[in-house]
């Protein structure tokens, strides 16, 4: 059997288990000075409350199993279904040690599939001691420490986090693919990322097909220009957290991004360099933004905060071969 889990951060931890303990007519099976967790049978839910985390609501979603074999099943339909996963594997969190993978949903909303293996003595094994609201719980750093508050189980916030990643896409002559991937990201991405694009040798001007094929996207057409990587280098240039050459050419030589930021290289056929008819042309452009659309798309899935900086290196990388 398979069971429904909400997990909830709150602020005040005995009045919410007063009122819920009321809303279900029943006590929680386990409370402890931070959480709390009822085991509803109708309908079958896993319901945890706690103090840790950031903001008051949805701290993350999940469907806990009986089983290995249900566990597996979960986790084989996320693969089949090309959703990123982070795998756990055997870890301890909310008072137990569980097997584990998490998913997104395309709202950025973490879901865990969990199978419990049994109870432990503390919140965390792996966690340090809490300071307040903020001390996160089991989920894996992902080096954004000084990034504000880590939620319980999604370390780094809650799901409607707000932090703000930035990204720089940089090919050639910044008129073309760079110029996609910008608007196309900073669409997609809106309230989570902000893109901005670059040219090794910038030709000085955005290609027109590329608006057009933006507007064709129903895309932003204003606010782009074709610049030089240089502009990007100075003191109070923003810290990019990502990078991704869209080019050949740029994916050899780029200057030193302070940051240390997470790169990849997504190589696109450059859709300014057709010859041939309008309709030729048009069509080139409506590819590479097809291309561009469906990496940002499985971009934007990954668990960012539940990913450390190598593992996200080789998502990236692998995005970029598709």
């Amino acid at each position: 059997m398979k069971r429904f889990h909400v997990h909830l951060h709150v602020d005040d931890l005995n009045r919410s288990i007063g009122f819920y303990s009321q809303l279900f007519a029943a006590q929680p099976a386990r409370t402890e000075s931070d959480y709390a967790k009822w085991m509803l049978e109708d309908p079958p839910v896993n319901f945890a409350i706690s103090t840790r985390g950031g903001k008051p609501g949805i701290d993350h979603l999940g469907i806990q199993t009986d089983d290995a074999e249900e566990l597996a099943g979960l986790k084989a339909r996320a693969q089949a279904a090309d959703m990123a996963l982070l795998d756990e594997g055997t870890t301890t969190c909310c008072y137990a040690r569980s097997e584990k993978h998490w998913i997104t949903d395309p709202q950025g909303v973490a879901w865990e599939h969990f199978h419990t293996l049994g109870n432990i003595p503390v919140f965390n094994e792996a966690s340090q001691p809490a300071s307040g609201a903020a001390a996160a719980c089991c989920a894996p750093s992902d080096g954004r420490a000084a990034k504000p508050a880590a939620s319980c189980c999604w370390s780094g916030g809650t799901m409607t986090t707000e932090v703000t990643y930035n990204a720089l896409f940089i090919c050639t002559g910044n008129s073309a693919r760079s110029i996609l991937a910008e608007g196309i990201l900073n669409e997609l991405g809106k309230g989570r990322f902000h893109a901005w694009s670059a040219g090794s040798h910038p030709k000085g001007e955005v290609h027109p097909l590329a608006l057009a094929t933006l507007e064709r996207l129903h895309l932003p057409t204003t606010g782009y220009r074709s610049k030089s990587w240089d502009e990007f280098v100075a003191p109070d240039a923003p810290v990019f957290d990502f990078i991704f050459t869209v080019c050949n050419g740029a994916g050899e030589a780029c200057p030193l991004w302070p940051g240390k930021p997470v790169s990849a290289h997504w190589g696109v056929p450059d859709p300014a360099a057709v010859e041939g008819t309008e309709e030729q042309q048009r069509k080139a452009f409506t590819d590479a933004a097809i291309t561009l659309r469906r990496r940002i798309e499985l971009f934007l899935s990954l668990p960012l905060k539940l990913v450390d900086a190598m593992s996200l290196q080789r998502e990236l990388s692998d995005i970029g071969r598709q």
